[in-house]
């Protein structure tokens, strides 16, 4: 196919061979396949390999668009999904596949957001014809800066895939590998937050840690010669994520240590990050500010297309109010389908749950103090998750209501990924997952 080139040929053909499976399957299965677009890492030419004993590895995902002429069936794409599966089953589990679908004529329409802007300037057709033209073009200096929040609190919401303070405390081999890549995903996520801030953003991880020293030193003075080594620290984790064997992943001594610095770490970009996007002063006050304004770049965007100009504020209060509102009912009636329960606690703030479901995570991390767990925060973070989600804390002590509390936000976490997904397959090391973006 020789549709990827990155690395050595025995690589690339590694690669190829995968990829081939699975655009096969996919042309083959649905006739109103237009288009299939390589995305994410492999898409921008950073997929991260590893080789052991001489035998390659993914460490990253497959993120795939399929562009399709009018709008697939569930029950064409649950056949696709179960062809995948046998298909990829066969040949290698150890593999992690992202199967969206979006219709070609919606292309035209999409939001100014960072999936899209990748998406057409930062991809591979491997497949059909090329449809990214018609993504509507989009300069890095006009990308929506809650596109910066919406990483870093999104990024909190994964931490809670992996993290358990009592395994941390017993990692096996296995665990602390898995550590340590999460977090130099972490370092890597706040690199490419912090270009979006300073209007600096570039698709290739690689060139976002060039350009991020200088811009930054430039645009915010005090904040760079404040935390200069952490700026270092950003870029040195995410070059070493890129490179992976080649420059260290294996020789870091301390993943537990690595892991607990790269939420502090986290925790201060996001703080400096919603100083400069909502103007906050302190924690408290930074849920009800990012909610009140997290889409006011979009509705500028579509408002200065649509109009030729900036909609006043009191209609655009309105217009947020009104969005989030209808996104907090939809949300309701997914938490009576999935968990059978009629939580109407969820109706009272009409804020949007993605919000909540961020906030309860970002205190939840802020509670995480050395030898102890900060009751503030912590009670704070089951108070925002309670907004959105129906559970109950279990445990004895703080350790154990803890943990009780991140497996309940990580049920939310997931429910919430989940209200656009078809189907997801997690067996052993393969994971599967569809979703119509339609």
């Amino acid at each position: 196919m020789g549709i990827y080139t990155l690395h050595n040929k025995q690589v690339d053909d590694f690669i190829n061979k995968k990829l081939e499976i699975i655009v096969d399957v996919l042309k083959d299965s649905a006739p109103n396949i237009c288009s299939i677009i390589l995305a994410g890492g492999y898409g921008k030419g950073e997929g991260i390999i590893k080789k052991v004993k001489k035998e390659i590895k993914l460490v990253s995902d497959f993120d795939i668009f399929v562009i399709t002429d009018s709008r697939l069936s569930n029950r064409l794409m649950k056949q696709i999904y179960q062809k995948i599966r046998k298909k990829i089953s066969n040949y290698d589990e150890e593999i992690d596949i992202d199967v969206r679908y979006f219709e070609k004529n919606r292309l035209k329409k999409v939001a100014p957001i960072l999936r899209f802007y990748d998406l057409k300037y930062a991809s591979k057709l491997i497949y059909g014809e090329d449809v990214r033209e018609l993504i509507p073009s989009l300069e890095k200096q006009n990308l929506p800066k809650y596109e910066g929040v919406r990483l870093l609190l999104n990024r909190i919401g994964f931490f809670a895939e992996w993290f358990s303070l009592k395994e941390i405390k017993t990692a096996d081999r296995k665990l602390k590998h898995k550590l340590v890549m999460e977090s130099t995903k972490t370092y890597s996520i706040c690199c490419q937050a912090l270009n979006i801030l300073i209007r600096n953003y570039q698709p290739k991880l690689i060139d976002c840690i060039r350009g991020m020293n200088t811009e930054l030193k430039k645009t915010y003075p005090k904040f760079y010669n404040k935390n200069k080594e952490l700026v270092n620290k950003i870029g040195y984790f995410t070059e070493i994520r890129l490179k992976y064997d080649k420059n260290g992943v294996s020789n870091i001594k301390n993943p537990e240590k690595l892991w607990m610095d790269s939420i502090a770490d986290l925790l201060t970009v996001i703080k400096f990050f919603l100083e400069q996007f909502a103007g906050i002063e302190g924690w408290d006050e930074a849920y009800k500010k990012v909610s009140r304004i997290y889409l006011r770049e979009h509705v500028d965007h579509l408002s200065y297309k649509k109009l030729g100009s900036k909609i006043p504020d009191f209609l655009f209060n309105f217009l947020s109010i009104l969005f989030q509102a209808r996104a907090n009912l939809g949300w309701f009636f997914k938490v009576l389908s999935n968990n059978k329960n009629l939580y109407l606690k969820a109706l009272v703030d009409y804020r949007d749950p993605v919000i909540k479901i961020y906030f309860s995570g970002l205190f939840a991390m802020l509670s995480i103090k050395p030898g102890r767990i900060d009751r503030n925060y912590f009670n704070k973070s089951v108070y925002y998750l309670k907004k959105a989600y129906p559970f109950c804390l279990k445990g004895k002590d703080d350790l154990e209501q803890f943990d009780s509390l991140l497996r309940n936000f990580r049920d939310a976490h997931k429910l919430r990924l989940c209200l656009k997904k078809f189907a997801t397959l997690h067996k052993d090391n393969m994971i599967i997952t569809f979703r119509n973006f339609n």
